[in-house]
C-alpha cells in the first residue's frame, strides 16, 4: 500500500519510456542538522537522513514532503542504509563504533552492535540478511548477521575503507579504500578477499551497477569516477565530471547513474551508463554529498549539507490521449453484419494513464472501454460486437474521457458508415436445453434446443440431434429471418450410466456461417440416491450489517434423496454465535430455515458457515455452504486532502500551471457534492466539486482553473469543505512554490514542406528576458527513422560547439534581450519503407535551456510536411487480418485503389476517386471484399491510380492473405 502513496504515483516504465530519467525539481524539504547520507526505503514513502554533526537522524514523510521525527542514536551518525523488505534502517556511529539499528514502524533504536574503529559505510545483501559496514581506522568490514545483529566476521581490506556496496546478485561485496586507491572485493559466501581494483585516484564512494557486471567509484575530493569490471576487476572506463563528486545511486535498472556534486553551488550530475556520458545535471540548490533512490525508480533524493534540506527529482508530467483512427466500422456493410468496432487510440503525453474510450455508431450503439497506455504508446481497442443496422449511412464518433487531458481539441474523432441493404443466409443453433447436467438413469427426456435464422430471409432446414452416437433424431424446422425456435425431438431414456457428449447442428443448404452450426454440451446419467440432503442457500445475514442491529439467519435446504427425513441444520457465524434446528424434508422438496436471532457485533468481517447432518447421507459435498458477513460501524463522514500535485516547488514567470491536489475519503460512507478550495498566495483563490461519489478510504485527483505564475515565493494550500466532516485536522494540505522572473525563449515556430530526398537549413534564434544572461545549451533534436538533422551556427557553415566544456552543444555567453542565432539543418528520407509512420506530419521540438537551469527552458517547433515520390505499399506483409496501404503523392491529386484475384477479378475496391492532399497517406484494409466478408489465403494484386496535374500514374503490387 505504501508504494501507492509514493509522491509522483508514477508507472516507472512509462515515465522512463517518456523521459528516460527523474528530471525535475519537485520538492525541497528542511531537514536541519548536518545531512551526510540518505537512504530511501524500498517503498518510496519514507527517506532517512544521517545528520552528522546533529547527532540524530531524522525521518522525512517524502509524499507530504515534511519532517516526521528525529531518532536519537550513536554520536556523529554519518552513512545510513535501509533493510531490502524496509523494516530496519542501520546507521553507522563514527564516534561510538558502533551501528545504531532503526525500526521503521515506530522508528525506534532496538538495537546497538558494536563494531571496528570509526565505522563509515554500509550495504545490505539482496536478501537482507547480513549488513556490512566498513572500519576506517582498524581498515576491515565487520558482517553483521541481521536476523540477531551479530557480528559473524572481521575482513581485513585496503586501507581507510570509506564505503561498501554489494552486488545485485549477492556473491561480493565492493570496498572503496580511500587510503590506498583500491578496491576489495570480497566473496560472501566465505567472507574471503577474492581480488582488488587499483584506481589512479583515492576512493571515497562505490556502487554496483544492477546486473552486477559493474562496480563504480567515486573519488575523494576529486571530480574523477571509474568504471571496474567485476569479472576482472579492471578499469575499463573512466569519466572527468569537471566538479568534486560525493554519493552515487542508480535508477532505471541500471541505465543512468545519479552522482551528487558540486556543480554551481550543488547538483546532481546523470550519468548515462551505455556510454558514461553526463546527460543532465540537476541543480538542487546546495550541496549534494549523497543520493539515492526507491526501488521502483520513481525518484531521486539528494541530501544537501550546506542548506540542510532534501530535494526530491522526479519526472515532468504531461497528459494527452486520443483517438487517430476508427478503424471499424468503415466503408459500407450489408446490415445484419456481425461487427467488432475498433478504434487506434494513442497517448501523446509524457505520463503512463488509464482512461475510457467510447465509440458511438448513429443513435443506436454506444461502446465504452477502458485502455491503459504508457506514454508515447498506441494501441488498438476494441468495442461490443454491432450488428449493422439500420440501413443508411450512419455518423461513427470515438471519443477519449482522460480526466486532466491538457489538449481535449484532439479528443474526438468522426468517421461514417455506410449500411447495405444485403440478403444473408445463416441458421445455427444457440443453445442445447435437454439433456444436460446430470439425470438419473432410467428417466425419459425430451432433447431440446434453440436454433436461430440469423439471415435476411425466411429459411427451411434440418436440425440433427446426437448423443454420443447412439442417439440421432433428424427434425425439419422453418423460420422467418431473425426469429429463433425451440425445437423438441423424440424422447431419449437415460441410460447406460457415464458422461456422454450432446451434439446438435443445423444442415442449411448455401448457410454463409457454418461457424454457428453446431453446439454443444455433455450429460451425465448417475444412480439415483436415496439418502442425500444438503444446503441450497444462506439467506441472511449476507452482505454487510450495521453493527448492534438484530438479524434472524436463514438458509433454503433441499432433500435430494428419493426418501423423506429428519436432519439438523446448523449455522455458524464468526466464532460466537452456534445454533442448529430440526428439518423434516420428504422426498425432492426444499424449504427455507429460520434460526435464533444474532445481534451484529463486533465490528469487522465474519464467516458464515451452515451445514446439514443427515445420517447416512450419501453425498456429503452438497452439506455446507459458506459465505461471510461485514459488520460496520456507524457512519463516518471525513474526507480530507493528502497532497498537492502542482504546482511544483519551483517555476519560472509566465508559467502557466494547472493546479491539481489529491484528498482521500477516510470516512466509512461514500462522499460526493462537496466543495475544495484551492489558494496560491493572495490573488488566487478556486473551488471544485466532487459530483462523483468517492468511495471509503479511496483517493481522487482534481484540477483547478490555471495560474499563471508571478515571481516571488507564494504559499499553497488545498481545503476540503465538507459539511458534515468530523475530522477538520485533516481538511488542509500546504506546500509552496518559488517563481524565478529570469525566462528563455526559443523562436520562431516554423512550418514548411520539404520534398523526398531534399534538405534545408532552418535558423531559430534565443532571447533571455530578464536582468543577467547566462549559457544557453541547445538539445539536438531527436530524428525519426528515416530523416537526419544537424545542428549548426548561424550561418549553418559549422556544427554548433561546446564552448562552456560541459559536453552539450551551446551559444555560448547570452547577453540579456540580445538575440542569438542558430540553425538546424534537415534532411528529408528519400524513400517510403516499413509502416513509415515517421513519415507524415513531423514536428521537430527545439529545445533549449540555460546551462545549469533546468527550469529556463523553451521550445520551438518546426512541423515539416513530407512530400514523398509517388509510391506504394502495404505494411505488414504477408499478414491475416489487417494491413495498411502506404501512399505516397508529391502533390494533391484523385486516387483509386483496387484489389484484384491473380486471375483479375476485382476483390475489393479499397479506394475510388479520393481527393488526397501531398503527404503520405496509411489506409487501413481488413482483407475482405467488396461485400464485408473476408477473403480465403492466397496472392493478390492491387492496382493504384493517381490522377494530378492533368496526367495519370499507376503502380501494381502483390499482397500475401495467410488468415493464420
Amino acid at each position: 500500500m505504501a508504494a501507492a502513496w509514493s509522491l509522483l504515483c508514477l508507472v516507472i516504465a512509462g515515465a522512463a519510456f517518456a523521459q528516460g530519467f527523474p528530471d525535475s525539481v519537485v520538492a525541497e524539504i528542511p531537514v536541519g542538522g548536518d545531512p551526510t547520507d540518505i537512504a530511501v526505503l524500498p517503498d518510496g514513502r519514507f527517506a532517512y537522513v544521517a545528520n552528522q554533526a546533529a547527532q540524530y537522524v531524522t525521518v522525512v514523510d517524502v509524499e507530504n514532503r515534511s519532517v516526521v521525527t528525529r531518532v536519537t542514536c550513536g554520536a556523529n551518525p554519518y552513512m545510513v542504509a535501509a533493510k531490502p523488505d524496509g523494516q530496519y534502517v542501520y546507521a553507522t556511529s563514527e564516534n561510538d563504533d558502533e551501528v545504531s539499528v532503526i525500526r521503521t514502524s515506530d522508528n525506534t533504536v532496538v538495537a546497538t552492535v558494536p563494531v571496528g574503529d570509526n565505522p563509515a559505510g554500509l550495504c545490505f545483501s539482496p536478501d537482507g540478511s547480513r549488513c556490512y559496514t566498513t572500519d576506517e581506522n582498524d581498515n576491515t568490514v565487520t558482517v553483521i548477521r541481521t536476523s540477531d545483529n551479530t557480528v559473524v566476521a572481521t575482513v581485513p581490506v585496503g586501507k581507510t575503507p570509506r564505503d561498501v556496496d554489494c552486488t545485485t546478485d549477492g556473491q561480493y561485496v565492493y570496498t572503496a579504500n580511500m587510503g590506498a586507491s583500491t578496491l576489495t572485493k570480497i566473496r560472501t559466501s566465505d567472507n574471503t578477499v577474492v581480488g582488488t581494483a587499483n584506481l589512479s585516484f583515492e576512493p571515497h564512494r562505490v556502487r554496483a551497477r544492477p546486473g552486477g557486471e559493474y562496480v563504480y567509484a567515486a573519488e575523494h575530493l576529486g571530480t574523477w569516477i571509474a568504471v571496474v569490471r567485476t569479472s576482472d576487476d579492471s578499469v575499463v572506463s573512466t569519466l572527468n565530471t569537471g566538479v568534486s563528486v560525493g554519493g552515487m545511486c542508480f535508477v532505471n535498472g541500471g541505465d543512468y547513474l545519479y552522482v551528487g556534486s558540486a556543480y554551481n553551488g550543488g547538483a546532481a550530475l546523470v550519468v548515462r551508463t551505455s556510454d558514461n556520458t553526463i546527460v543532465a545535471r540537476i541543480i538542487t540548490g546546495g550541496l549534494a554529498v549523497s543520493v539515492h533512490a526507491p526501488a521502483d525508480g520513481a525518484y531521486v533524493a539528494s541530501s544537501n549539507r550546506d542548506v540542510r534540506s532534501v530535494t526530491v527529482i522526479g519526472y515532468h508530467h504531461q497528459h494527452d490521449v486520443c483517438p487517430i483512427s476508427i478503424l471499424a466500422p468503415t466503408g459500407a456493410l450489408d446490415s445484419g453484419t456481425s461487427v467488432v468496432p475498433r478504434a487506434l487510440v494513442k497517448n501523446l503525453g509524457t505520463s503512463p494513464d488509464v482512461f475510457p474510450v467510447t465509440l458511438r455508431i448513429g443513435a443506436g450503439y454506444t461502446g465504452t472501454t477502458e485502455d491503459t497506455l504508457l506514454a508515447g504508446f498506441s494501441d488498438t481497442v476494441s468495442f461490443p460486437v454491432w450488428q449493422a443496422s439500420p440501413v443508411g449511412r450512419l455518423p461513427v464518433v470515438c471519443f477519449t474521457g482522460l480526466q486532466g487531458d491538457e489538449d481535449p481539441t484532439n479528443d474526438t474523432m468522426a468517421d461514417s458508415v455506410l449500411v447495405n441493404r444485403g440478403v444473408i443466409t445463416d441458421v445455427g443453433t444457440t443453445v442445447i436445453l435437454a439433456p444436460s447436467g446430470t439425470v438419473d438413469s432410467g428417466t425419459v427426456v425430451t432433447p431440446a434446443v434453440v436454433v436461430r435464422n440469423f439471415g435476411t430471409t425466411g429459411a427451411v432446414f434440418p436440425a440433427t440431434m446426437t448423443v454420443d452416437g447412439f442417439y440421432t433424431q433428424n427434425v425439419t424446422e422453418s423460420l422467418p429471418a431473425g426469429a429463433a425456435d425451440t425445437v423438441s425431438f423424440p424422447p431419449w431414456t437415460a441410460e447406460p450410466l457415464g458422461a456422454f457428449a450432446v451434439t446438435c447442428h443445423t444442415t442449411l443448404l448455401g448457410d454463409e456461417n457454418p461457424a454457428n452450426d453446431t453446439a454443444r454440451d455433455s450429460v451425465r446419467v448417475g444412480r439415483s440416491l436415496q439418502v442425500d440432503a444438503g444446503v441450497q442457500s444462506i439467506l441472511s445475514p449476507h452482505g454487510s450489517v450495521d453493527s448492534g442491529s438484530s438479524c434472524t439467519p436463514s438458509a433454503v435446504v433441499r432433500n435430494y434423496g428419493l426418501t423423506s427425513g429428519v436432519f439438523p441444520v446448523t449455522v455458524e457465524i464468526g466464532s460466537s454465535y452456534v445454533q442448529t434446528v430440526q428439518e423434516t424434508l420428504t422426498s425432492v422438496p426444499q424449504d427455507t430455515v429460520t434460526f435464533p436471532g444474532w445481534r451484529a457485533g463486533p465490528i469487522g468481517s465474519f464467516a458464515v458457515t451452515c451445514f446439514t447432518s443427515l445420517a447416512g447421507d450419501e453425498n456429503p459435498t452438497n452439506d455446507t455452504i459458506r459465505d461471510s458477513i461485514q459488520v460496520v460501524g456507524p457512519p463516518k463522514d471525513d474526507v480530507g486532502a493528502v497532497a498537492i500535485i502542482s504546482p511544483p516547488g519551483i517555476l519560472r514567470d509566465g508559467d502557466t500551471v494547472v493546479p491539481r491536489a489529491r484528498i482521500r475519503n477516510f470516512g466509512n460512507t461514500a462522499e460526493r457534492f462537496f466543495d475544495l478550495r484551492f489558494r496560491i498566495g493572495t490573488s488566487y483563490s478556486r473551488t471544485a466539486n466532487v459530483a462523483n461519489a468517492l468511495l471509503p478510504d479511496s483517493m481522487v485527483e482534481l484540477t483547478f482553473a490555471p495560474w499563471v505564475a508571478d515571481s516571488g515565493t507564494w504559499a499553497v494550500s488545498c481545503s476540503t469543505m465538507l459539511a458534515s466532516d468530523v475530522n477538520r485536522a485533516d481538511d488542509k494540505v500546504s506546500s509552496s512554490v518559488r517563481v524565478f522572473a529570469q525566462a528563455l525563449q526559443i523562436e520562431p515556430d516554423q512550418s514548411d514542406r520539404l520534398e523526398a530526398g531534399k534538405n534545408k537549413t532552418y535558423q531559430f534564434y534565443a532571447l533571455i528576458q530578464g536582468d543577467t544572461g547566462g549559457f544557453v545549451e541547445v538539445a539536438r533534436p531527436s530524428a525519426p527513422p528515416g530523416w537526419s538533422l544537424r545542428l549548426g551556427d548561424a550561418t549553418g557553415a559549422h556544427d554548433l560547439t561546446d564552448t562552456d566544456g560541459d559536453a552539450t552543444p551551446d551559444l555560448g555567453y547570452v547577453t540579456p534581450r540580445e538575440s542569438s542565432w542558430f540553425s538546424i539543418e534537415v534532411t528529408a528520407p528519400s524513400e517510403l519503407f516499413g509502416d513509415t509512420a515517421s513519415l507524415g506530419q513531423q514536428a521537430f521540438v527545439v529545445a533549449g535551456q540555460m546551462g545549469g537551469y533546468p527550469l529556463l527552458a523553451d521550445t520551438a517547433v518546426l512541423s515539416l510536411t513530407f512530400a514523398p515520390t509517388f509510391s506504394v505499399h502495404n505494411f505488414p506483409n504477408p499478414f491475416s487480418d489487417h494491413t495498411a496501404f502506404v501512399i505516397g503523392l508529391p502533390d494533391d491529386g484523385k486516387a483509386s485503389l483496387t484489389v484484384y484475384t491473380r486471375a483479375g477479378e476485382r476483390v475489393c475496391r479499397v479506394l475510388e476517386n479520393a481527393d488526397m492532399p501531398v503527404g503520405v497517406h496509411f489506409v487501413g484494409w481488413d482483407g475482405v471484399n467488396d461485400n464485408g466478408r473476408g477473403i480465403a489465403p492466397g496472392t493478390y494484386e492491387y492496382l493504384l491510380d493517381y490522377v494530378h496535374a492533368g496526367k495519370t500514374e499507376r503502380i501494381r503490387k502483390k499482397l500475401v492473405v495467410t488468415r493464420e
